[in-house]
C-alpha cells in the first residue's frame, strides 16, 4: 500500500522546498549581513555587503518585498540628507513632508531607489515626527515601511555600517 501524505507534511515539504532557496542565496559565500530588523509597525529592512555593493532588502505590512543595489558612494552621499533629515533642522508645519533625494546606485543601469521621508503629524499637546522609508526596485515593486524616529536611525545606522565595512575590506 502506497504511503498516504497528510496535509500538514505536504505542507511542511513545500515550505522546505519554498524556503531553502532563499535561504541559501542569504549565505552565500562573500555576502555578509550586516543588519535585518523587523519594526514595530510592519515591516522589515535586511542591509548585506557583497563585493563592491550593498544590497538592501525591503518588506512592508501589505507583502512587498524589493532588493536593490547600492553603490558606497552613493550611500554616503545619501546618508548626509537623510540625517539631516532626522536631526530636523527646525520643525516644519504640522502635515507638511519632506523628503530625501532618491537614493539611487551611480550605474543607472541599475535599477531601483531608496526615498526618507519625515511628515511632523499633529497630535495632542504637540507634533509628533513620522518617518517613512520608500523602497522602489521598479514601478511594480515598492515597499512602504512607516518608521519611528528610532527605527529611522536604525536605517541610518546599518547603512554607514555597510559603507564602513566596504571601505574596509579596501579596494
Amino acid at each position: 500500500m502506497p504511503h498516504r501524505w497528510s496535509p500538514l507534511a505536504i505542507l511542511l515539504a513545500l515550505i522546505v522546498v519554498i524556503a531553502a532557496p532563499a535561504g541559501a542565496e542569504a549565505q552565500r559565500p562573500g555576502r555578509r549581513t550586516i543588519g535585518e530588523y523587523s519594526f514595530r509597525e510592519g515591516g522589515q529592512v535586511r542591509v548585506d555587503v557583497e563585493g563592491p555593493r550593498i544590497m538592501l532588502f525591503a518588506a512592508d505590512g501589505s507583502g512587498s518585498r524589493v532588493l536593490i543595489y547600492l553603490d558606497p558612494s552613493s550611500v554616503d552621499r545619501w546618508l548626509v540628507r537623510a540625517d539631516a533629515l532626522m536631526r530636523g533642522g527646525g520643525r516644519t508645519s504640522p502635515g507638511a513632508e519632506t523628503q530625501t533625494p532618491p537614493l539611487t546606485n551611480a550605474d543607472r543601469s541599475v535599477g531601483g531607489s531608496v526615498v526618507l521621508t519625515r511628515e511632523d503629524v499633529p497630535r495632542r499637546g504637540g507634533v509628533t515626527t513620522q518617518y517613512y522609508l520608500t523602497v522602489m526596485g521598479d514601478a511594480d515593486h515598492l515597499a512602504l515601511l512607516p518608521l519611528s524616529a528610532m527605527d529611522a536611525r536604525i536605517v541610518s545606522a546599518a547603512l554607514h555600517r555597510a559603507t564602513d565595512a566596504l571601505r574596509a575590506r579596501g579596494p
